[in-house]
């Protein structure tokens, strides 16, 4: 990931090395503000927790937002935190929607159902009385929201396990569930990841390499600039409005939001040197495709597609094979699937870890009353589950 200069970085790190400092809750509102602190929001990623990822970058943050942010009556509502000299060493990249008579704040990225793996940022050793600042925050001002909701998170994050704590001490009621999240984590050499599958993914894989090698002599390229990105991501979106029209179902590119947004996100993983677009092509013509990211010696495998007149011959297989071997030259560390547990993961991947959905609100408030019911009808569910399955033990 490129970030600011080496002497904007030496001077952040100089200002964020004073945890005692107080910190001050800021509300930002508009774009320009984001840009004037936009190098402190790189530098504050950068120090961050590893598994802050691609999707809180600055990047990420200011595509979706053109392509989603006008509509449903949206609000930017970042939650800045400042030491008593001005410095920014956190943020909560949030903003607000109005849900009947609620009003909902969210994670920017959350509910288009493009990506997975959002967080709140942080910089080392701020993480806790950043929390609790927010925490105060939301306390001190419940006329502005309802509920907040940090959906997609990594369950592991540090914030969301300080957020957990700040609600009790501040009676926020809160629920939480998680959802699968496949990755590989990369060996050194491709044999040995191989090693790891079945023995009948490694018959498929070796048998669709040689169909593959035999029909077409396929190579893997890589894409190189602004333009070509744009023609590979229309290719990729009437690929995929093919497949899902043959069985029915409006295609996910057919929203021009969703276009949008892409393309927006595309351009700027470009021009920062973090774009792995993907391409399995033969005589010039591409025949599948995979856009994904890099950040932090991972990969995040975005969205594959493939002709859907060539599906008998799987190049999809082919060209993410491909991507995996030049992966593990390269020295990543992971593969990341994203959230889910669909089939053609689990033959690739058979490590698991999960995001977390994490709601709160004031604790007797209407939407914190219905927090607490529906953690009383989990808890209940649970119970009878294991009732059911202790009597047919018997």
């Amino acid at each position: 990931m490129r970030f600011v200069s080496a002497s904007p970085m030496k001077k952040q790190e100089r200002h964020i090395a004073k945890p005692e400092s107080p910190l001050i809750v800021e509300r930002l509102s508009r774009w320009d503000q984001l840009e004037e602190i936009r190098p402190a929001l790189e530098n504050m990623l950068q120090s961050s927790a590893p598994e802050v990822g691609a999707f809180s970058t600055y990047e990420f943050l200011r595509a979706w937002w053109e392509a989603y942010g006008d509509s449903n009556g949206r609000e930017l509502f970042f939650l800045a935190c400042r030491v008593s000299n001005g410095d920014i060493v956190a943020m909560a990249p949030l903003f607000r929607e109005k849900e009947l008579r609620r009003r909902v704040l969210r994670l920017v990225g959350d509910t288009s159902d493009d990506v997975d793996g959002f967080d709140l940022l942080a910089a080392n050793g701020f993480e806790s009385r950043a929390v609790v600042a927010w925490g105060q925050w939301l306390a001190a001002n419940r006329s502005e929201w309802s509920t907040l909701e940090l959906n997609s998170v990594p369950t592991g994050s540090r914030l969301l396990a300080d957020f957990r704590a700040v609600c009790k001490s501040q009676r926020f009621a809160s629920r939480e569930v998680t959802i699968s999240h496949r990755v590989i984590q990369l060996p050194s050499d491709w044999e040995q990841y191989r090693q790891r599958l079945s023995s009948k993914m490694r018959f498929s894989i070796s048998h669709q390499m040689r169909v593959a090698e035999k029909k077409w002599h396929p190579s893997m390229r890589l894409c190189q600039s602004e333009a070509e990105a744009l023609q590979w991501l229309a290719l990729m979106a009437k690929w995929q409005n093919v497949r899902w029209s043959s069985r029915g179902i409006r295609g996910k590119f057919e929203w021009n939001r969703r276009r949008l947004f892409y393309e927006k996100f595309v351009i700027g993983l470009v021009r920062n040197g973090d774009l792995r677009f993907w391409a399995l092509v033969a005589n010039d013509q591409l025949l599948a495709v995979e856009l994904g990211c890099r950040f932090e010696g991972r990969y995040v495998g975005i969205h594959p597609a493939f002709d859907p007149a060539l599906a008998p011959y799987s190049p999809g297989v082919v060209l993410r094979t491909m991507i995996l071997q030049r992966l593990i030259r390269d020295g990543m560390e992971r593969y990341d699937f994203g959230a889910g547990d669909e089939k053609y993961k689990l033959r690739w991947a058979n490590e698991r870890k999960t995001f977390s959905n994490f709601c709160c609100a004031p604790h007797w408030s209407q939407a914190g009353l219905r927090l607490q019911i529906n953690n009383v009808v989990d808890c209940t569910r649970k119970m009878v589950k294991s009732l059911l399955m202790g009597w047919s033990a018997a």
